[in-house]
């Protein structure tokens, strides 16, 4: 039988990327820490500026769109109306769920629901951003 010292012992996880694929790892990490009531330590590596862009999401010119409706881009799947709402408050007021929007807003919206996500989560995640390239690992 474990004690209640090792059973509350926070689980480790090292994300390598913070584009999207990675910051919904993040997300959904913390929002699993919640649910749980489990402590994570998340260690998200990037060498990029920004949590979300990753290469897809990062362009900065507003005519290179998704190629899918905003309407199918929520990061959450029991909440598919989470990134339209998202763009209506933070963005663009007129979105819908058919709407092609700069690509941009995607990774703006990743990195917001990653920093709420974490916020949420209070003591229950410690969270830190390595602005570095993961060259090796060892456990």
């Amino acid at each position: 039988m474990l004690s209640s010292t090792r059973a509350q012992a926070p689980h480790r996880l090292v994300v390598v990327g913070a584009g999207a694929a990675g910051t919904m790892v993040v997300i959904h990490a913390a929002e699993e820490a919640v649910r749980r009531r489990r402590p994570v330590r998340i260690t998200l590596v990037d060498p990029g500026p920004r949590t979300g862009a990753g290469v897809a999401f990062a362009t900065d010119d507003p005519r290179h769109l998704l190629n899918v409706p905003a309407g199918n881009m929520s990061c959450l799947p029991d909440r598919p109306g989470h990134f339209v709402d998202w763009l209506v408050a933070n963005r663009d007021a007129t979105a819908t769920a058919r709407s092609f929007v700069p690509r941009r807003h995607y990774g703006d919206y990743l990195a917001a629901t990653s920093a709420a996500a974490v916020d949420r989560a209070g003591d229950l995640v410690t969270h830190r951003r390595l602005h570095t390239r993961a060259t090796a690992c060892a456990w």
